[in-house]
């Protein structure tokens, strides 16, 4: 087994529905700006992780088990004062975005770059916490066998 893990600052975000407008009597969608330049600073986050580097997994050619723990950290309002961050800290956070749009944003933005595609991860655990940064910390495991 083989694990990667690397943090994403920046507040967390869940992973918009696509956009369909109609032009010149064709049908198109599209991904929303705000989730591309999202997935694309996940994307930057992996890559500049130095266990990156010397993965003998992460390759076009793996198409073994993967396994996805995303935490999602938002920011305490600063209108709390420290001892109600200090008990908050690590706590559940219970408001939008959803921990499902959270783990699909997150596993998208990884296509091809972690991993072949998104279809090879066979367990993922998504959590949302208060905590003093707003980030995601992503860990991916890697496992030797093929089933």
């Amino acid at each position: 087994m083989y694990k990667i893990s690397f943090f994403c600052e920046g507040k967390p975000q869940g992973k918009e529905r696509p956009r369909t407008v109609r032009k010149n009597g064709k049908v198109w969608s599209y991904t929303p700006k705000k989730t591309k330049e999202y997935e694309e600073k996940v994307k930057l986050a992996f890559l500049d992780n130095p266990d990156f580097f010397g993965c003998p997994f992460v390759t076009k050619e793996y198409q073994g088990k993967v396994s996805a723990y995303i935490n999602a950290y938002f920011e305490m309002p600063k209108s709390w004062p420290e001892s109600r961050k200090f008990l908050n800290d690590g706590k559940n956070f219970l408001k939008k975005p959803d921990v499902d749009n959270i783990g699909k944003s997150i596993l998208d933005s990884l296509n091809g770059i972690a991993y072949q595609d998104d279809s090879q991860v066979s367990e993922v655990h998504v959590s949302k916490k208060y905590g003093r940064t707003a980030g995601v910390e992503v860990e991916i495991l890697y496992y030797n066998e093929k089933t």
